[in-house]
């Protein structure tokens, strides 16, 4: 058996938004009726809600004119720690290509030091007379190149299928 609370909540109640978006899309605030209040010597006080949204990276200039209001400075505050955040995207990004084109070229080292090993091998093993070996070891090196093309194809093909999120 479950108990009801007789007693009127004190949640606000909210009203239903109503707005209006001019040609920048910029949305005028609208202001609801939410119910009255009494106050102590029996009048009755309306209340209201005032709702603004925005769209775009800023904020109308009213709402920029409230912020230095509440709290003077707010707006610059607000900047700054917008660009600190676009400079660390920056510099991740400046971080990230960097390391790719140490890794490639890690990749590409060491693929030639494999490829000139597998040839200084074969060669060896012609000379003492195991063909077979020779070219096994000949295969390596071949057998890489057309694997290297086509995982790297397959890279530029999944690329230009998933672009990249902004």
């Amino acid at each position: 058996m479950t108990r009801r609370n007789k007693r009127p909540s004190n949640k606000p109640r909210y009203a239903a938004q109503t707005t209006s978006a001019d040609s920048a899309g910029n949305v005028t605030p609208a202001v609801t009726p939410v119910g009255t209040a009494p106050l102590p010597n029996g009048t009755k006080v309306g209340i209201a809600a005032q709702v603004s949204f925005w769209q775009g990276q800023f904020p109308p200039p009213e709402a920029v004119r409230t912020y230095d209001e509440v709290h003077p400075g707010a707006w610059d505050r607000i900047i700054r720690m917008a660009e600190k955040q676009q400079d660390a995207v920056i510099s991740a990004s400046d971080k990230a290509m960097d390391y790719q084109q140490k890794d490639t070229r890690r990749g590409q080292i060491l693929g030639a030091f494999v490829t000139l090993a597998c040839i200084g091998g074969a060669i060896y093993c012609a000379i003492i007379g195991q063909p077979w070996v020779a070219g096994g070891l000949v295969a390596v090196p071949v057998m890489a190149v057309p694997i290297a093309l086509i995982q790297g194809r397959k890279q530029e093909v999944d690329k230009t299928a998933q672009p990249e999120k902004q």
